[in-house]
């Protein structure tokens, strides 16, 4: 099927083998990824040795799902948002994202509200991956608000939440707080077909906390002489170091002050470095141990400098020993953002010995066609 096209509400597949000339993907750990393919016009799809034109309205931005399937797995898919013509070229370029940033435009209210004051929404009792589910759930009980998701069940948890109406936020955003605070849980979108192929839905998933796959840690070993990894880089920073921050919330109803929190780690000062200090305003928090959680989070996060690793892997990287063809790194379409891995680094100058780091896949990105995906990693602080 290679690239596809699919309605957003109801998930049917309304065009096969989209005639792409060229595209890209970018999943990202809890985030919209970009998914982006330019084609030619007019467009046509040959089926059964016949041409068979494809309507551009079929399209059309906001309404239709850009997507991109590899051996019966989809790397991923989500609304086109943006359309660029030249029309010297004729040329169309379909700028969409992964089907989460739908919630980028979409808020936390119950359903049928008219006026947002006093339209709040609380969850208590729960996981935060279920309150996660319930926001995502309210948002879709609206008329023509529903998606295809499908989710998991419920999680036990003690946690609450209560969302202001008038504070109007996010869906998105709340879902990216809710992942933010120490031990908040990854949040996923995956995209599967049902069926047999003639629609698409996305699987809400949640970790506990982590996201990441049931097996054992990838391997992408640079130090092998026939090393199928290639451009590698390494960016170590301090700028998000933290040995104290702060955090400033709203006021509460019947209150004269806001919430505030404040979080300290004695890791980096006790190994010589200075107080480093960090802050953050968050309005919409109201509940004290909300505001403690993301306090403890940024000095958790914030006790060593962040590493960050790029390198390119062919999308099917195999060598052949002794007549028989064998892989030596992982395939596109088995790995995920959130996914743990082994990078084997080669003695060096600036890093010293050959050594194996624990990395964790924050993104990649795979040019249609090409044969290489590039990682973006971060050093596992686990």
């Amino acid at each position: 099927m290679g690239w596809f096209v699919a309605e957003l509400r109801t998930g049917n597949v309304v065009v096969r083998s989209l005639p792409v000339k060229s595209g890209s993907i970018n999943p990202v750990l809890n985030k919209a990824g970009v998914i982006s393919a330019t084609v030619k016009l007019p467009l046509a799809v040959t089926l059964g040795g016949f041409n068979t034109a494809i309507d551009v309205a079929l399209l059309t931005p906001g309404r239709y799902v850009l997507g991109l399937e590899l051996n019966g797995v989809i790397l991923d898919a989500g609304p086109i948002w943006q359309h660029d013509y030249d029309l010297d070229k004729r040329e169309l370029k379909i700028t969409g994202a992964g089907v989460r940033s739908y919630f980028e435009g979409r808020y936390v209210l119950p359903v049928g509200t008219t006026d947002p004051y006093g339209a709040n929404s609380t969850f208590t009792a729960l996981s935060l991956r279920t309150i996660a589910k319930r926001v995502l759930q309210q948002a879709q009980a609206w008329t023509a608000g529903s998606i295809p998701l499908t989710f998991e069940g419920d999680v036990a948890g003690t946690a609450e939440r209560t969302f202001l109406g008038e504070d109007l936020q996010v869906v998105d955003e709340v879902l990216a707080k809710l992942s933010g605070v120490d031990g908040g849980p990854d949040i996923d979108f995956r995209p599967v077909f049902i069926n047999n192929g003639s629609q698409i839905q996305w699987q809400v998933v949640t970790g506990a906390p982590e996201l990441k796959q049931a097996g054992a840690d990838w391997v992408w070993d640079a130090s092998l002489p026939s090393s199928p990894v290639r451009a590698a880089s390494i960016r170590i920073s301090a700028k998000e170091l933290v040995t104290q921050d702060w955090e400033i919330g709203g006021t509460p109803t019947g209150a004269t002050r806001p919430v505030t929190a404040r979080a300290v780690s004695t890791v980096l000062t006790d190994a010589g470095f200075p107080i480093m200090e960090a802050s953050m305003s968050r309005n919409s928090v109201t509940t004290q141990s909300v505001l403690d959680g993301h306090a403890s989070a940024a000095v958790r996060v914030g006790t060593k400098p962040v590493s960050q690793f790029s390198f390119s892997v062919s999308s099917d990287p195999t060598i052949v020993l002794a007549g028989k063809t064998v892989s030596t790194a992982p395939r596109l379409g088995e790995y995920r953002p959130g996914d743990y891995g082994i990078l084997g680094l080669p003695k060096d100058p600036y890093l010293g010995a050959a050594s194996r780091k624990r990395i964790r896949v924050l993104g990649y990105s795979y040019d249609y066609g090409s044969e290489v995906v590039k990682f973006t990693c971060a050093e596992s602080r686990s």
